[in-house]
């Protein structure tokens, strides 16, 4: 698991940089706001969870897991909702094959909770808009 700490956390720093620097809307047309594409259920998300857990030691021993890829777009959005602070979460999706990891995305309340769907927040979403490299690398590179 030390092996992508440090990438890790300057991933991160990355990503909260973008947020820092970059607030104006995306011109793109239709994207003015994320999408359902984007976000995944409360089982799926507990799936993944659970599959890094068992598998994610396995993989970063087999995989140079290198970066993530999300739109600009979503992270606004999400910067924009009504949340403390944000929470990255490491996923794998076992029931592809090559397992693929991903990097999923919730809020969390000023107590330090995550949160998720539930009956008491019906409307938090947990965001996947992420593509992982390996799997979906830049052809440059």
């Amino acid at each position: 698991m030390k092996k992508i700490t440090l990438p890790f956390l300057i991933f991160i720093c990355g990503i909260l940089l973008c947020f820092s620097c970059k607030q104006n809307s995306d011109t793109r047309s239709g994207l003015t706001s994320l999408s359902e594409v984007d976000t995944i259920d409360l089982a799926t998300y507990n799936s993944w969870v659970e599959g890094w857990k068992v598998k994610g030691q396995g993989f970063t021993d087999t995989m140079l897991l290198e970066y993530f890829t999300m739109p600009l777009i979503d992270l606004q959005e999400f910067a924009l909702e009504d949340k403390s602070e944000a929470r990255f979460v490491l996923g794998m999706d076992t029931t592809l094959y090559p397992i693929e990891a991903h990097l999923m995305l919730v809020g969390v309340d000023s107590l330090g909770h995550t949160i998720l769907p539930s009956p008491r927040t019906p409307n938090a979403k947990i965001y996947d808009f992420t593509s992982p490299c390996p799997r979906y690398c830049d052809v440059a590179n």
